[in-house]
């Protein structure tokens, strides 16, 4: 089944995206006063999220990617602008330190650089430093002490290893591997090297890496074919609630026997729970779709040919990815693993990124407010 994004998204569907979200954000950061720092915290927020969002302005889509094959090193002039404007907050927040530099620029270049080798032919060169950039995410010292050492050190080995089974799945046809070394630099910066700068509500590099996701994704022509978009059509929401209404009982039949979820009432307004709802599609769903089934299960239907195999293999990894969310990471990794299921079945008959993404930010809005 070929995946393709609708033609012709509007412009001021991104726009109202980007305009509320960043009012959001303003209305946080700024409900103490106008600082150089709240301003720009603001600024640096429309951007990143203009950057992001596009992917639902399917002209912007095609002009930036013209503009970007145009002239050599123009590949590099989006990367590096939000590099540098971390630099420069990190600098007003005093949080600019030699690790902030480093581990900015590699996470702003070694993706982009990995990724956009995709549309050439295959040197094994390619392969060996690709991989071996993963090194860099993987090396850095845990900032903190969230999950036991043991597990830390052994879902890093396992992140190093996991390019091999992309590998062997290619049987050297190389094709989408790249791609993959260069999604899976993000995965990794994201879970072990991004430092703190001082942000306000969340992590700068963490937005950052969600621009180059789709920035990267432009860059090498592959946005229709993974179904990049936000727009939702009627005929995806079939699908959306099918699969809800299958997974719900299992996790539920599941997560009571463990004791895993425990049912509550939210406290929250009704407009705290649309808006957790909103931040939860935007920031969990859609990044996660992206990686998991945009570009892991779409370059798996490629390798194996046979979706139902392509979907199950894919969704293991996605439950392994969140192996590092204790105490009960056993269960955790079954109801992911089913839960990466439904999600990849709903992306398979819908082919779209958006429709998948909803259908995740349902369940995860749904364990957030009343699990």
């Amino acid at each position: 089944m070929a995946a393709r994004i609708v033609r012709g998204d509007p412009i001021w569907y991104v726009l109202a995206w980007v305009v509320l979200l960043t009012g959001l954000f303003a209305q946080r950061v700024l409900a103490t006063g106008f600082t150089v720092q709240g301003i720009l915290a603001v600024v640096i927020v429309a951007f990143t999220l203009f950057l992001y969002l596009m992917m639902g302005w399917q002209r912007g889509v095609t002009f930036l990617r013209q503009w970007v094959l145009a002239g050599p090193g123009r590949v590099f002039v989006i990367p590096v602008s939000l590099w540098v404007l971390s630099l420069v907050y990190a600098k007003l927040s005093g949080f600019l330190t030699d690790e902030v530099g480093i581990l900015g620029l590699a996470l702003a270049l070694i993706p982009v650089e990995i990724a956009r080798r995709e549309t050439r032919p295959m040197q094994s060169k390619d392969l060996i430093w690709g991989w071996l950039a993963l090194l860099i995410p993987l090396m850095n010292p845990p900032f903190g002490h969230r999950i036991p050492l043991a597990l830390d050190v052994g879902l890093r080995v396992g992140a190093f290893l996991l390019p091999a089974l992309y590998i062997w799945l290619a049987r050297e046809q190389w094709q989408h591997v790249r791609l993959l070394l260069a999604f899976s630099y993000l995965w990794y910066s994201v879970e072990w090297a991004t430092p703190d700068v001082g942000f306000p509500m969340f992590s700068l590099f963490h937005l950052y890496a969600l621009a180059l996701a789709v920035y990267i994704l432009i860059l090498v022509g592959k946005s229709s074919e993974v179904g990049l978009g936000i727009l939702l059509r009627r005929q995806d929401f079939g699908p959306v609630l099918r699969n809800f209404m299958l997974f719900l009982p299992i996790a539920l039949g599941i997560g009571l026997v463990t004791h895993f979820l425990h049912p509550h009432w939210p406290t929250v307004s009704g407009v705290d729970m649309l808006l957790r709802g909103v931040l939860i599609f935007f920031f969990t769903g859609l990044p996660e779709e992206i990686l998991f089934r945009g570009v892991i299960f779409r370059s798996f239907i490629d390798y194996i040919g046979e979706p139902r195999w392509a979907l199950a293999l894919s969704s293991l990894i996605f439950g392994s990815a969140h192996l590092n969310n204790p105490p009960m990471v056993g269960v955790y990794f079954v109801l992911a693993s089913i839960a990466g299921w439904f999600y990849g079945d709903t992306y398979l008959r819908t082919g779209r990124i958006a429709s998948a993404a909803l259908l995740h930010a349902l369940v995860d809005w749904v364990w957030d407010l009343f699990l």
